[in-house]
């Protein structure tokens, strides 16, 4: 019984040794950020800047310079790793989830859940479309094409393709996940792709331009998305930090347009006329910094 106690902690310390570092401390990674109707371009920017414990968990904690708008809003900035499986904690739905699972075969999938335009929680899927190792800056890595996609009512739709790096996450935003079907117009920036990673084994550069070179100057881009505070919430909001606002605007999921503010006298907002759903709200503070956020509406 001892032995085979013995073969069984050689065996899963092992498995643990086989299982490349997901986000190891230190890490840091450049995507490509471009502008909706503008020519311009510059970078998201993410670091891991520690291990905590969180839930009971050994989590890693992410810094982003910004996040692109377009992607689901539940991602935060906690993820942990078991294995080969990577977790990140959503923060709408308060509760960990599946980002990916290296082990999986082609033809194999696993579902993640998300809150919809009506405030419900919804279903998508990720399937293992193909795998093989690749060359990555002198590492050999595990590297899987995918398909995202949504389903409903036991239809599927909506399917994206993308792919996935063993230790380097995915090549089109670190923390990419499906998005509501229903969200199909984005006039924010948004991320085209990796440009640069590096850890302390691992330097990959993009040979077409630095990692942080930029076409916009730095003081028209916010580098943190304002938080909204209640987020769900049945009357009213503010941002948090609380800062100057030039101008607002709502628009519905969908781009509607609903309503738009201008030099507003208080950081406190009232969508108490607003019907249950999700919003995007843009802002803009009175040094033309423009930031976004998606409110919930109970």
């Amino acid at each position: 019984m001892q032995r085979i106690f013995l073969s069984f902690l050689f065996l899963y310390f092992f498995s643990q040794l086989l299982a490349q570092e997901f986000a190891p401390v230190g890490a840091v990674w450049y995507y490509e950020q471009r502008f909706p109707f503008s020519p311009g371009e510059s970078y998201y920017k993410i670091e891991c800047e520690s291990e905590i414990d969180f839930l009971g968990k050994k989590c890693k904690q992410l810094k982003f310079s910004s996040i692109p708008f377009c992607y689901y809003w539940g991602i935060s900035d906690i993820i942990y790793q078991d294995q080969s499986s990577i977790y990140f904690y959503d923060k709408l739905l308060n509760q960990f989830q599946l980002l990916f699972n290296f082990d999986l075969k082609v033809g194999e999938r696993f579902y993640q859940y998300f809150l919809n335009s009506k405030g419900n929680i919804d279903t998508s899927y990720v399937e293992i479309d193909s795998i093989e190792f690749v060359n990555f800056a002198g590492q050999r890595l595990k590297s899987m094409d995918i398909t995202r996609g949504f389903v409903n009512n036991g239809e599927e739709k909506n399917t994206s393709n993308s792919t996935v790096l063993e230790r380097i996450g995915d090549y089109t935003f670190l923390l990419n996940m499906y998005n509501d079907p229903e969200f199909f117009i984005c006039d924010a920036p948004y991320s085209t792709g990796l440009r640069c990673y590096k850890d302390a084994t691992i330097d990959y550069y993009s040979l077409r331009y630095p990692c942080d070179y930029s076409t916009v100057s730095t003081k028209d881009i916010a580098q943190e998305d304002l938080r909204i505070v209640p987020n769900p919430t049945t009357n009213h909001f503010r941002f948090y930090p609380s800062v100057e606002l030039k101008q607002l605007e709502i628009r519905t999921i969908q781009g509607e347009f609903v309503r738009s503010e201008y030099s507003l006298s208080s950081n406190e907002i009232d969508v108490s006329y607003l019907s249950p759903g999700v919003y995007t709200v843009k802002a803009q503070d009175k040094q033309n910094k423009v930031y976004f956020s998606k409110l919930i509406k109970l």
